[in-house]
């Protein structure tokens, strides 16, 4: 019989847009065309069965052995899925080799935690299983057969993942130094645990107009049973957004930290209450975003604009030399032109200063990208001497309908010499 060439490499993921109920169990004859039989085929031999059973009994995977039998030697791929008692495809595997001529066995590996969190409460089934060999780079069916095994084995004979997510998620703003602004939002996130370890807890933060990662790692000693998780969203980075909440708690996952193995995840987890952005800290010198305006600069000798001026404030109880900071942008988000500024600010601490500030794009970047307006400014930025960003704007102002023809470009006059005159 042919065996194996390459190791198998078993790969297996949840079913995330099940198909509908495929039906009756039809003969694996009806997939397949003669020229493909003559490739490769499923025998109709399948056996399931639990992988390294721990101290309780539950297995850590499931085994799928799939006869096949090969007629041309080549590389060959085996997809199998697994459906509850109503036929909702639930988790798949897969598995590749090199195969030579003959009766041979491939092994599928499904996920022993994956398997617990289905929930199912009777015997998984095999409701489709699939055979592929290689053409260049992609892979054709040569046989398919449906509705092929009960497994016998339900959620509850599998062992649990690590680590799981619970639905215990609770948030506190804090305020360090008695300010009167948050420093940090804190949303607080339980773990169940299995096995001690190190794991890592990683979510996003979303308004409307911002997304704010953040990553704890954790060790877990044994004796464990349950933990609560901190992560920690800087409040000036909300604040440096300028958007209102209530904020969600998105893509939040727990992994194994050594293997990177993902345990389990919640695409959308919590939301938080109604805040306003200036409940969070600032550094002490903020951008006036109300106080944008635009404006075409010098008109050169044809008329045309040389400048777009872009002015605003900055209110600053940090005194000191600062560099601003801004791009022109089309409203698709391609840089145009961009812009700085050197600019000292006054103020005293509990007394804030607004400086008027101007930043000029240069009219021939706008000419040269052949864009029309309205443009939209972004990233506008005040970075202190010390090269600290104290304060930022992602997309602040919208300019008014500016065409690029309106700015002004360099003219080169073409001069001709005969006989070493002009």
């Amino acid at each position: 019989s042919g065996s194996a060439l390459t190791e198998f490499v078993p790969t297996s993921g949840i079913v995330l847009n099940s198909r509908p109920y495929a039906g009756p169990a039809l003969s694996q004859g009806m997939f397949q065309s003669a020229s493909l039989a003559a490739t490769g085929a499923l025998t109709g031999s399948y056996n399931a069965t639990g992988q390294n059973p721990d101290s309780g009994g539950f297995f850590s995977s499931m085994r799928l052995d799939v006869g096949v039998n090969i007629v041309e030697a080549d590389h060959y791929s085996v997809i199998a899925w697994l459906e509850d008692y109503l036929g909702n495809e639930i988790l798949w595997a897969r598995t590749a080799a090199d195969l030579n001529p003959g009766n041979t066995t491939l092994q599928l590996q499904f996920d022993g935690p994956l398997l617990n969190q289905a929930g199912v409460t009777q015997p998984f089934m095999v409701g489709r299983v699939e055979l592929y060999y290689r053409v260049g780079k992609h892979g054709v069916l040569a046989a398919s057969a449906e509705n092929v095994l009960n497994t016998g084995y339900d959620s509850a004979d599998f062992r649990p993942p690590a680590a799981t997510l619970t639905s215990s998620i609770g948030e506190q703003a804090i305020d360090t130094d008695a300010d009167g602004l948050y420093n940090h939002l804190d949303i607080t996130v339980d773990l169940d645990i299995n096995e001690p370890g190190e794991y890592e807890l990683s979510a996003q933060l979303h308004g409307s107009s911002m997304v704010l990662p953040v990553t704890q790692i954790i060790t877990v000693p044994d004796g464990v049973s349950t933990t609560q998780v901190s992560l920690r969203f800087d409040g000036s980075s909300i604040f440096f957004h300028r958007v209102h909440g209530p904020y969600e708690l998105k893509m939040l996952r727990v992994r194994e930290n050594v293997q990177a193995k993902e345990l389990d995840f919640q695409a959308s987890a919590f939301t938080t209450i109604a805040y306003q952005f200036g409940d969070f800290q600032n550094s002490g010198v903020v951008i006036s975003e109300n106080s944008y305006s635009d404006i075409g600069g010098e008109l050169d000798s044809d008329g045309k604009y040389m400048t777009l001026d872009l002015m605003f404030n900055i209110n600053s109880t940090v005194p000191g030399p600062y560099t601003i900071l801004a791009s022109l942008e089309d409203v698709s988000g391609t840089t145009i032109a961009q812009a700085n500024a050197a600019v000292g600010l006054g103020g005293v601490e509990g007394f804030a200063e607004p400086t008027a500030v101007m930043l000029s794009f240069d009219g021939k970047d706008i000419f040269a990208s052949g864009l029309n307006g309205p443009y939209q400014v972004a990233n506008v930025t005040v970075i202190s001497d010390a090269g600290i960003v104290m304060d930022q704007n992602p997309v602040p102002w919208l300019t008014a309908a500016y065409e690029a023809g309106d700015f002004g470009v360099i003219v080169l006059t073409e001069v001709i010499f005969e006989d070493g005159f002009e």
